[in-house]
């Protein structure tokens, strides 16, 4: 039993890791042709654009792990039903579902790739690749040692901690200087927010430095005069996708403490947590494509119907999850809702395939 499994986690593995390889290679060259149109502005070169899809790719392949989960177990399992190896399997007494286990047990080492992708190679790497992005384009932002972005405004220069996804400031801190360089003011606002008449401070504190000393001010808002769009706020902006669970987490609560709309970063938490789930259901999935009707079929049939159910599953998760949102729905089960139906789907065809 110990050699059959490691023959079947064998074959799912390396499927796997081929599946991956080219679906990321794919959505990669997708990503290049989305570049090309900022290619040749301002610092913008080859060189650059090369570097930030380097560094954005494992992102990508964090994204494309479920679909690859499903491709490369049928890719594997496809392989031993052209060779015989799965009838051989199934006569000598071998049912589905222990095959079903022994393939979750396989995916143990794709989920541990998986946490430490999604954990601690991300999130740095795509910060960095959207930080050499942005100055290569020659815009504002530019990443402080200690910490937030910083930003110049003429005689001012703005320390934002958080640019939210809808550009509001968060832990604004201001120091202005006057033409001969020396400081005249210093301002720290909890929240920035633009509206149509500027932008607008919330809870202020500001320090104004005059001849006679200093003076204080504080207010509970007060109007901000600056240049700064907020379409430029953008490439700052916290984005989920460059973001750990433990980061997700500890952003939403602050959003939450703050008054702030958190279910954006709310939905990626939990569909975060329930990825190593996911991944273990398109695992599964596999099983009645190989044993069902389409065992008679080719292994391109069996690839092709698998990155169709990867991207259905897709576009079902986020259609669920935005639907959760819009409507303020439960984001656990918005999250979850999707893993589910699947999961169900594939008992149901696992348990006719068992039959057949």
């Amino acid at each position: 039993m110990n050699k059959i499994s490691r023959y079947l986690s064998r074959a799912v593995l390396v499927g796997f890791a081929l599946s991956l390889a080219a679906l990321t290679a794919v959505f990669s060259l997708f990503a290049v042709i989305a570049e090309l149109g900022d290619l040749g502005e301002a610092g913008y070169g080859f060189a650059q654009l090369t570097q930030y899809l380097l560094l954005t790719t494992p992102r990508r392949a964090f994204e494309l792990l479920p679909s690859a989960a499903l491709v490369g177990s049928l890719v594997g399992l496809g392989g031993l039903a052209v060779g015989g190896e799965l009838v051989a399997l199934r006569a000598a007494g071998f049912s589905i579902l222990s095959i079903g286990r022994v393939l979750l047990l396989a995916a143990l080492p794709i989920l541990v790739f998986a946490l430490a992708l999604g954990e601690l190679v991300v999130p740095p790497l795509e910060r960095l690749g959207q930080e050499i992005r942005s100055h290569a384009l020659g815009e504002l932002f530019s990443d402080g040692v200690g910490g937030g972005i910083w930003i110049r405004d003429s005689q001012a220069f703005i320390n934002v901690g958080i640019v939210n996804a809808d550009q509001t400031l968060l832990q604004v801190s201001i120091y202005e200087f006057d033409e001969n360089q020396r400081m005249k003011a210093v301002t720290y606002a909890k929240k920035a927010t633009k509206e149509q008449s500027g932008w607008i401070l919330h809870k202020l504190r500001q320090t104004l430095l005059v001849p006679e000393g200093a003076e204080r001010v504080i207010a509970g808002r007060a109007r901000w005069e600056s240049t700064l769009a907020p379409e430029n706020m953008a490439v700052g902006a916290v984005t989920p996708e460059r973001m750990s669970v433990w980061e997700l987490h500890e952003h939403a609560q602050f959003l939450a403490e703050n008054g702030q709309s958190a279910g954006r970063y709310e939905l990626a938490f939990w569909q975060k947590m329930f990825h190593p789930l996911t991944i273990m259901v398109m695992v599964l999935i596999a099983l009645p494509f190989v044993f069902g009707s389409l065992r008679s079929g080719n292994l391109g049939q069996r690839v092709f119907i698998g990155i169709i159910f990867g991207m259905l599953f897709h576009i079902v998760s986020q259609a669920i999850g935005y639907l959760g949102l819009a409507y303020h729905l439960n984001l656990f089960v918005s999250a979850l809702l999707p893993t589910l139906l699947f999961l169900g789907a594939g008992l149901v065809a696992i348990s006719i395939a068992q039959r057949t």
